[in-house]
């Protein structure tokens, strides 16, 4: 059995050097083996300069300019096969289908749209509800509360919860199993 240290983290941008080399020093710092990372705003073609001898970029999607990005990185002492590797173009959804000690994962990277869109949430859920058969570990930046109660910027005397939390929660029930870890906070997976 392997004891995975999962953590899901929003970088805001890893274009400089300096940043790119803290990040990384805080996973291996932390004896991260998983980072699902969300707005690394990297190009394409930088996408590679965010590895080290302890780290490796596993799957990716970058948006065209220096914006959104979504990376899946992983310790490369965690012994793995790759099934699947899936996502957008634009730098909002990566996936990646693997099996660690025979349990399958599916690992998840979202970031999305400032406003809330429910179509691209639609879309995102219709693609993971097809690996059913895979235990899911999303880490995600929704751009949307998932604790109402703590997010100040929503002020409607009429509702106690936003819309956008309203439907978001509603999608995640949607993809809600015994077989889904949402990744809040570093949490340790068992394989």
């Amino acid at each position: 059995m392997v004891s995975l240290n999962i953590l899901s983290w929003n970088v805001r941008g890893l274009n400089a050097p300096i940043k790119r080399t803290r990040c990384l020093e805080f996973l291996h710092r932390n004896s991260v083996s998983i980072a699902l990372l969300q707005e690394s705003h990297l190009k394409r073609e930088d996408i590679l300069r965010f590895q080290n001898k302890n780290y490796k970029i596993l799957a990716n999607s970058s948006a065209l300019n220096k914006s959104k990005g979504v990376l899946i990185l992983i310790k490369r002492s965690v012994k793995l096969s790759v099934d699947l590797i899936g996502g957008d173009d634009t730098g909002r959804f990566v996936y990646t289908a693997v099996k660690i000690n025979n349990i399958k994962l599916l690992l998840i990277s979202i970031y999305a749209p400032n406003e809330f869109d429910q179509h691209f949430l639609d879309n995102i859920f219709k693609t993971l509800l097809q690996f059913n058969d895979y235990r899911m570990v999303l880490g995600a930046d929704f751009n949307a509360s998932v604790h109402p109660p703590l997010d100040r910027s929503f002020n409607d005397p009429d509702s106690p919860y936003p819309p956008s939390y309203l439907r978001l929660t509603s999608s995640l029930l949607s993809l809600a199993s015994p077989s889904l870890t949402l990744v809040l906070s570093p949490v340790t997976l068992e394989c």
